[in-house]
Order: structure tokens, then sequence, then C-alpha cells
């Protein structure tokens, strides 16, 4: 049973108590429960969705595409109207928004800060968008999932297992990984209840990666900033003066290099870019930079799947039929029961 993205973790565990589990045992414990006579116990596994693309709509049941553009997202084909800006207008007043213009885009779905609560809940199935995304974000988003599962199945995250730091540094380098792989901002949904104001944070609504930090001063081909993440030769950035609608400034990092600028108590960084890579007229002291492109990153996550050698083996058993003047037939099997 594929559950509405709209429950929260407390309305999961209620429809989890209401079903028989996979092995036919009530989830309170006891005995098994008695299969329909001939047949085999009544089994209900859950599976919610975790990561990915959140609808502004009900169910994803949205009409706006359709309206606005004779595209049905009941038909895989939203235009995707929620992530354009929007004014509002109140009492036929038109209401101030700042930066705040994209009122029905909301942040990526992002569980793994909740996977033990969904793990204890007893969800059997986690469903992770894949529709239209990279071969990169398959890679590293399908497989910081298997080892979240992984590290709650062996135990990773117990005290006498592993330490407070290595869990935190592991848990910021799967963060990383998620957001650089796709992510309009990343929150765990309805899975903690309704927060709105969370869900939507309204500055932008299309991809933007990771957050460096503001910018403190412009220089010659570059910026100093507060490091906030970090960063490395030839990763790509993108300037966000909070108009996402309108061409925005960026380029890749040319050089990194400590200021001459100070500021006290913060520890500035200068980037530098490829001369005329960045219109620095159009940059401004406390714009926000977003890191959009890791390609070391990349290339690891590519050779992953990528290239001439096999990435998965298994035997299989080969017969040959043949007869003068008729067609030579080969037949295939391997061991999960698969002919050809």
């Amino acid at each position: 049973m594929v559950l509405a993205r709209e429950c929260s973790i407390k309305e999961i565990e209620k429809i989890h108590e209401g079903t028989p589990s996979s092995l036919g045992v009530p989830p309170s414990g006891g005995s098994p429960t008695e299969p329909p006579e001939g047949g085999t116990p009544n089994t209900i596994p859950l599976e919610v969705f975790v990561h990915g693309a959140l609808c502004v709509a009900y169910s994803g049941q949205c009409l706006t595409s359709e309206s606005l553009g004779g595209r049905s997202a009941n038909r895989g084909e939203c235009a995707q109207a929620c992530r354009m800006p929007y004014d509002l207008i109140s009492d036929g007043q038109q209401i101030p928004l700042g930066d705040k213009r994209y009122l029905l885009s909301p942040q990526d779905l992002s569980a793994i800060d909740v996977l033990p609560e969904l793990v204890r809940v007893g969800v059997a199935s986690l469903k992770i968008e894949g529709r239209l995304k990279s071969p990169e974000y398959v890679a590293s988003i399908t497989r910081i999932y298997r080892e979240a599962l992984d590290d709650l199945r062996f135990a990773i995250y117990d005290l006498r297992v592993a330490s407070q730091s290595a869990r935190q540094s592991q848990i910021a380098n799967r963060k990383y990984e998620m957001e650089m792989s796709f992510s309009r901002g990343l929150f765990t949904g309805w899975f903690g209840g309704t927060d709105n104001q969370k869900l939507v944070h309204a500055r932008f609504g299309k991809k933007r990666g990771v957050f460096l930090g503001e910018v403190k001063k412009i220089v010659r081909d570059g910026v100093i900033i507060n490091l906030t993440a970090p960063v490395k030769l030839g990763d790509g950035i993108v300037f966000d003066a909070g108009r996402p609608d309108e061409k925005e400034e960026g380029g890749r990092i040319y050089e990194i290099q400590e200021p001459r600028f100070k500021i006290p108590g913060e520890q500035l960084t200068e980037l530098r870019f490829g001369h005329g890579d960045v219109d620095f007229s159009r940059v401004h002291v406390g714009d926000k930079i977003w890191k959009t492109s890791d390609p070391e990153l990349d290339k690891r996550l590519r050779q992953s799947f990528a290239g001439d050698a096999p990435r998965f083996q298994r035997p299989i058993e080969i017969e040959v039929h043949g007869l003068a003047g008729k067609p030579l037939t080969v037949i295939a099997r391997d061991e999960s029961g698969n002919v050809a």
C-alpha cells in the first residue's frame, strides 16, 4: 500500500497498527493471525515517498498546469506552474513580498533525518523520485538511503560502535551529496506534521545546491565571503540576488586564497573566477552564493555505474541446438529463472 505523501509519521504508525504485518503477526506482537480458509495471511506492506519533489497540491492532484497550458499533471505532463513567482493580492491590494515570491514552491523532500522513525513504525518500502533526473542523481540518492538503512540494521549509530564526531561527519557528507544531486532546499515534508512556513521558503523554485555564504566584499575578478561549506577549484557557483526569475551571474572557481580584507571574528575566503566570466556590476554585497556544480563528485558518481567493466555478473547455462540447413538456436538460462 503506497501512502499519500501528506501522511505524518504518527498517521503512518496508526495505519501500520491497523494492518497485519508482512509475517502475519500483529504489530503489537502476539500470535500470528490466522490465514483465510485455504489462503495465506492478509499482508499489506507499507510504502512511503522519502525523497524528491513535493507537489503543492493535495496528493499531487493539481489542475493548474492543465488550466494554464493544457498539460495535465495527472498524465505526467506537469509544466510546474508552482515553480513560478506570484503576486499576492489581498482585498484588492498587492502585498509586498520582498524576495519571497515563490509562494507555491515547496522544498524538496528528504526523509534521511527521520529514517529511524519510519523503520520503527513499520514502513517496508521506500519510494525515491526519479522523474527527469540524471544517472548521477540516481547513483547518489539510492546509495545514501541504502547506506543509511544498513547503518540502522548494523547499529552504526550506537554510541558503542561509532563516535559522535564520526556520525556527525557522516550525516554532513550525506546532506552535502543530496543537496548537490538536486535540491530546492531539503525538508522532511509532512512527516513531522503540517508546517507550511518551513515547507515553502518562497525564495526560489529551481535547483540551488549547497549554500556557501554571503558576499562580504567585491574585488577584481572575485568576491570575499565567509564560507559555510567547503569549495574546490573547478566548483561552479551562482550569485543569488533574490531575483531567480532573472538572469543570474555565476561561474567556476579559478582561485581560492586568504584575503587581506578582514572582519573581526570571521574566517573570510577570497574566491576568484575566470576573467570576464562574471559581470560584477550585477553582483552586490549581501548576495547569497550557492555551489551548483562539483565536478569531482560527479566524476566519482559516474565511476560507480559507467565504464566498460561489468558491474554485475552471474553464471548462465547455455544450450545450443543445430541441424544442417536450419537456423542455429541458443537458449540461455540464469539462476534467477530468466530465459532468453
